[in-house]
């Protein structure tokens, strides 16, 4: 449960009003304990400064998704082949660069983007992982791996000597 969620329950049970979706009247008696505890000890200040620093730092999530993220070969070990687009979305406007895990060139750069959409042709045996990163940072921001399945396990062998009947 965020911190602001538990500050407006007690704020609600103070004032009287009803409660929030997803606080159980189970959990008043903690929050009363709570909220006297804050009021005595003069925490207040820093929690909602701790509340509200919190609500910036999830305000930068990204999303990066590979559509589709599994690629099916006939047997195992095959490399398969398929065209992937591998979509992102950023609350922060920056440049942004695609790679392949293990490449040392991107695949794609964006300048002063939110948003972006790349489409690859991936041929593989095994699993690939991008990575997105922003200009300057060493980690990457999103991560996102194209599996490969197979439908039979071995491949097919062809039958030894001959057959009479």
């Amino acid at each position: 449960m965020s911190i602001l969620l538990v500050f407006f329950a007690i704020a609600s049970l103070c004032s009287g009003k009803r409660l929030p979706n997803g606080i159980d009247h189970q959990s008043v008696d903690l929050m009363r304990t709570v909220g006297r505890f804050v009021a005595k000890s003069h925490l207040l200040p820093a929690i909602i400064i701790l509340g509200i620093s919190t609500a910036q730092a999830s305000e930068d999530i990204t999303t990066f998704t590979a559509v589709p993220d599994r690629c099916i070969s006939l047997h195992k070990g095959q490399i398969c082949y398929q065209h992937t687009t591998l979509r992102w979305t950023s609350a922060t406007a920056a440049n942004y660069c695609l790679f392949q895990q293990g490449a040392d060139q991107p695949l794609q750069c964006w300048e002063n983007a939110t948003h972006g959409e790349s489409t690859l042709d991936f041929q593989s045996s095994i699993p690939l992982t991008y990575h997105l990163f922003r200009e300057g940072e060493k980690a990457p921001v999103a991560s996102s791996t194209v599996s490969v399945a197979w439908v039979y396990k071995t491949p097919k062998r062809p039958r030894g000597g001959w057959r009479l009947f």
